[in-house]
């Protein structure tokens, strides 16, 4: 019995002892699964409100493809009246009235330092007579004064480095000028008689002078490229895919002489010109004759032009000719028929955000921004979108709360975003 007892003391002990653990161990897996619901809870909440984000600023989208092509025009090609060598007197570029005279032919090859005098004697003449800014040349100009200035620069550095040759060929260029202004003041002195005298000798003096005469206005261009008769504004509706094959086919050969009859120069007139290209036919679906495009010649001026699409071509093997007419100024286009541009077929400029950042919320298209932690829906004015980006701008009649912003943080990614919920 005793024996008995003992052993029942002994197991009550041993209670005694396991009960805390127990207590313990139960503690431990609550406090586990608590800190496991924390955490489940957490990033729940991160992936649900996991969001990107991009700021509001300015930008634009084009549609746009490169291409080689032509350039018409209305212009007078000027014939050689006989053989012998061709000399201009006015530069590339230059606005010429009719009858002006814009070159000479020579027998012989006219000797340089001449051919420099008569240019100066003709220039003179025309400032006198009110056709041309005598300070052009009087070489008083802000650019004739901007490059002595530094050429006088480029001498002191240069002395500074010793390097001798340098500053040789500097002061030797300064005092050219300084004659040449010299020379013409001298001679813009002389009476309208006195220089028409000294231009007949200078003319004598050459040897079998002819002039060449503008036959009418516009602008003057030695570029001859034997395509002159084939490129004019009466072809633009004829233009197709294999008359531009043709043209790419044209050699463009370059002489010291001419002889009697071959083109020697043109008077552009600038009002009015064509551009002229082959392209497929996918890269120019929805346009049609009169839609307005942009043209940008990248190897003449950064600057793009506004035109019209004249004129397009039935599809030959795909491809289809394209003709976009325009009276804008570029610098350079009448110098050469050929041209590579790129035609902007639309661009579009203001808030430039991706297109997944678009939001349609009772009708309404808008973006939904962060403020305050919080993402709000403002509505916009979509310009325009394509597959990646948008256009868009402000909506003008609403308060500046609900008006979107520069560098508004506008959101692109997120899961159930609504108006209102907090999203950090």
């Amino acid at each position: 019995m005793l024996g008995s007892a003992v052993d029942t003391e002994l197991v009550s002990r041993s209670h005694k002892k396991n009960k805390p653990h127990k207590v313990r161990r139960i503690i431990y897996i609550v406090l586990a699964v608590i800190v496991f619901l924390y955490l489940a809870a957490a990033i729940f909440v991160s992936l649900h409100n996991n969001i990107s984000t991009v700021y509001a600023v300015n930008g634009s989208i084009s549609e746009s493809f490169r291409t080689s092509g032509y350039v018409l025009r209305e212009q007078e090609v000027i014939n050689a009246p006989k053989d012998g060598f061709f000399e201009c007197i006015v530069s590339e570029g230059d606005r010429v009235k009719k009858g002006q005279v814009v070159a000479y032919m020579f027998d012989t090859q006219p000797d340089p330092s001449l051919m420099e005098q008569l240019r100066k004697t003709h220039m003179i003449l025309r400032s006198k007579s009110g056709e041309l800014d005598s300070n052009v040349y009087l070489d008083e100009s802000s650019g004739s004064k901007a490059i002595a200035s530094e050429k006088v620069r480029n001498m002191s550095d240069v002395r500074t480095e010793r390097n001798l040759k340098t500053v040789r060929e500097e002061k030797s260029e300064l005092n050219l000028m300084l004659s040449r202004k010299s020379e013409s003041g001298e001679a813009n002195t002389k009476t309208a008689e006195q220089l028409n005298q000294e231009l007949n000798s200078l003319k004598q003096q050459a040897g079998g002078c002819v002039e060449i005469v503008a036959p009418v206005g516009g602008i003057f261009s030695s570029g001859i490229d034997n395509m002159e008769d084939r490129l004019t504004m009466d072809n633009v509706d004829s233009i197709s895919p294999s008359f531009i094959t043709e043209l790419d086919k044209v050699d463009i050969a370059f002489s010291d002489t001419v002889a009697y009859g071959q083109p020697l120069c043109k008077i552009v007139n600038n009002y009015k010109w064509a551009y002229a290209a082959v392209v497929d036919e996918k890269k120019i679906e929805g346009l049609k004759e009169g839609s307005s495009v942009n043209l940008s010649f990248y190897d003449l001026a950064n600057d793009s032009v506004k035109g019209t699409i004249s004129h397009i071509s039935d599809s030959e093997s795909g491809k289809k000719a394209i003709v976009v007419s325009t009276n804008r100024y570029v610098d350079g286009i009448y110098s050469s028929s050929r041209a590579n541009t790129e035609i902007i077929l639309i661009k579009v400029d203001g808030i430039r955000l991706p297109v997944s950042c678009l939001h349609v919320q009772d009708g309404v298209t808008g973006v939904y921004v962060v403020r305050l932690d919080t993402a709000k829906f403002v509505s916009v004015n979509v310009k325009y979108k394509n597959e990646d980006w948008a256009v868009v701008s402000a909506v003008d009649n609403i308060n500046s709360s609900n008006k979107l912003q520069i560098y508004d943080e506008v959101i692109v990614e997120g899961r159930n975003i609504s108006d209102g919920k907090v999203v950090r």
